[in-house]
């Protein structure tokens, strides 16, 4: 994990419920799993694949690709 802004927990339990600071994934976590299923579930993948390929594969691209929009993401929300 990088030292970047994640937005906090994605599913923040009420207070009282829990002890623990952040339990359960990040809203950067989150937001990057939407992402990518967005990309796979669509023709994104098969016309972009070129833009995807890293010297550890597309896969790993994709993944990369995903946090990247989540940052975006993240940062558009602090920019409103």
């Amino acid at each position: 994990m990088t030292n970047k802004e994640d937005g906090g927990p994605a599913f923040p339990r009420a207070e009282g419920e829990s002890s623990a600071p952040r339990d359960g994934m990040t809203l950067r976590d989150w937001f990057a799993g939407q992402a990518i299923g967005g990309m796979l579930a669509s023709q994104y993948v098969s016309e972009h694949a070129g833009l995807y390929k890293t010297d550890a594969g597309m896969v790993e691209g994709l993944a990369l690709r995903s946090y990247q929009i989540a940052d975006a993401m993240l940062a558009a929300r602090d920019a409103l």
